[in-house]
């Protein structure tokens, strides 16, 4: 089976992994991400770790490139998104390539796939800042504060009659 990626062109997977969740315990849980939360045009469950691509400003500002791979446990209590039990016969898939990948899932994700782990280039592009739990926790909030002061001033502006 071949796939489009984000930046390699189409390619051709290798393995799909599948991965029962029903007996995780809670640090495993994996997060429900909202309709639209992240661009996504359906609910999406991420695992704690998976790691995905996010384009912003702030990244900018924060790591010198807009572009930043983070964990999804870092987005836990942004736009609704939230970790969940579980729920019997769940199954997770993770794709392998032979070089990493970052893949579209549901539109507007683009997550991180691993290369074969006995290929050199097993790791994430050095194209992209890969971040710490504690970078992206960083990150998201400040992504958390930009949407807050843009709220606050669309807000202000309906208050004093200006146009928003």
């Amino acid at each position: 089976m071949q796939v489009v990626t984000f930046d390699g062109g189409i390619q051709r997977l290798i393995h799909a992994l599948k991965l029962p969740l029903e007996s995780a315990p809670p640090d495993f849980w994996p997060l429900r991400v909202p309709c639209g939360a992240l661009d996504n045009r359906a609910e999406v469950m991420l695992l704690p770790d998976q790691k995905l691509l996010i384009e912003a400003d702030c990244a900018e500002d924060l790591f010198g490139d807009p572009f930043a791979l983070i964990p999804a446990r870092a987005l836990e209590g942004w736009r609704g998104i939230e970790r969940f039990r579980p729920p019997p016969h769940l199954v997770t898939v993770q794709l392998q390539f032979a070089r990493h990948q970052l893949v579209y899932a549901s539109r507007g994700l683009l997550l991180s796939c691993p290369g074969d782990a006995l290929s050199e280039d097993m790791a994430a592009p050095q194209d992209y800042s890969a971040c710490s739990l504690t970078q992206a926790r960083h990150l998201v909030f400040c992504l958390m504060a930009e949407e807050a002061g843009a709220a606050l001033r669309k807000a202000e502006q309906r208050r004093s009659g200006f146009p928003a």
